[in-house]
């Protein structure tokens, strides 16, 4: 507000305007007026041909995350090991998170974790204002550290995040775009692709990005964002802190579309020698208590997903990923056709080494589907074609990237530009 008004006082309108103005309320000083006039017209036309100095900044080795809510926290997850990975290179590094729940992982180490509500936390407030607190809260935080490098992971940027970043040209900015869902061009901001200098696609066989008909920004494809897996002996130190069983450890992550998850828990729970690992936010009440229920809030879904014998999720590419590059038998039940055609677009191969359920309404589909993750030699053949596919991370190559240009970037810039 105080800039908007600085810039209306400066206007020509506004200091001519002004000199009558202050002529009537001194009425002594009337005789003046012609001379002041031609006095402040001389300035004006004067000052056009003085060039201002330029204002710069310098950006500080700091790179901002910004992840927007996802119903199972993967944009979050996603952030957390991309800020792992760049961290090594002795980056300061700041989450900034919609994400409803904080996780404390026991990785998150010397950087900032600032969260604010996501929207549709607050039905009654129009989006214009919601935007507008957000710009103001995230522009704060840009003016804090500075940051050299942004990186925002999220199904689509939203205008109060746009404006912030788009009036700070100094630094690198990058839009991590991996998603099910399909938005059209016409419901996205209309600047959404210009305002970053390139959106980031993770995918093993995906090349081709139609976005880049629409903005200007550049096209980043790597491997799928993924944590590396654990050693043998951490990831059996790390099960047996969050599992006190030697139980088969199902992990268990399903949309809350999914009509059948009482059925689901119902027949998890009836069946000998199985402990259920789910998010602590997703477990049916009826369940809640339940003695082969474990829940979580203290490890990422990549850990959760490690330490499980057996997957049961929601189509997400993120999850879907880290399952094969840990050689996990899944079931994934599929929403819709959309996803379905989604996942086979992704993976260039109708037959995936995972049991897809495509409808989810038939309790007989479901039931099936786990009977088969049960058996040990339909899960060997999973295993296999699984370890056929040699999934490889891309998190390590592409944060080498992103420094490569996080370090080019260390001039001044001009921001009359």
């Amino acid at each position: 507000m105080q800039s908007e008004v600085e810039r209306l006082r400066n206007t020509f309108s506004f200091q001519f305007g002004n000199l009558f103005v202050r002529a009537i309320e001194r009425p002594i000083t009337l005789p003046m007026l012609p001379f002041n006039i031609l006095v402040f017209l001389y300035k004006r036309a004067t000052k056009k041909n003085i060039l201002p100095e330029p204002i710069t900044k310098i950006t500080r080795n700091c790179v901002i995350g910004y992840s927007a809510e996802s119903p199972r926290g993967i944009h979050f997850d996603r952030m957390e090991i991309i800020l792992r990975e760049m961290r090594k290179f002795g980056i300061q590094t700041i989450h900034v998170t919609n994400d409803r729940e904080i996780r404390e992982y026991e990785y998150i180490e010397s950087h900032a974790l600032y969260s604010m509500p996501a929207r549709k936390n607050f039905p009654d407030m129009i989006p214009r204002i919601w935007n507008r607190k957000v710009e103001q809260i995230f522009s704060g935080i840009l003016d804090t550290f500075h940051p050299r490098t942004m990186i925002f992971d999220g199904d689509y940027p939203f205008r109060g995040l746009l404006n912030a970043v788009s009036l700070r040209p100094e630094m690198n900015r990058f839009w991590i775009r991996e998603s099910l869902l399909s938005f059209k061009i016409s419901s996205l901001p209309i600047d959404a692709f210009d305002s970053f200098d390139a959106t980031i696609h993770p995918s093993m066989s995906r090349r081709d990005d139609p976005d880049t008909i629409i903005g200007k920004s550049g096209t980043i494809f790597c491997n799928p964002i993924i944590r590396d897996s654990h050693g043998q002996k951490a990831l059996t130190q790390l099960r047996k802190s969050i599992v006190q069983s030697h139980k088969k450890v199902v992990f268990v992550q399903l949309s809350k579309n999914v009509v059948k998850v009482d059925q689901i828990f119902e027949q998890l729970t009836s069946t000998n020698d199985v402990q259920i690992l789910c998010l602590n936010t997703a477990v049916p009440k009826k369940f809640a208590n339940h003695l082969n229920v474990t829940t979580y809030h203290d490890i990422s879904t990549s850990d959760a997903i490690q330490i499980a014998d057996v997957c049961l999720i929601s189509p997400d590419f993120f999850n879907i990923y880290s399952c094969f590059r840990n050689q996990k038998p899944t079931m994934c039940i599929v929403e819709s056709e959309k996803n379905l055609d989604s996942i086979t677009r992704e993976f260039g191969m109708p037959n995936l080494p995972i049991v897809l359920i495509q409808n989810e309404h038939d309790s007989s589909y479901i039931s099936d589907g786990i009977e088969r993750l049960f058996n040990n030699q339909f899960r060997e053949q999973l295993i296999q074609r699984m370890s056929d596919l040699n999934i490889q991370s891309g998190t390590e190559e592409l944060c080498k990237y992103l420094y490569s240009l996080h370090e080019s970037n260390q001039a001044q810039v001009d921001l009359n530009d």
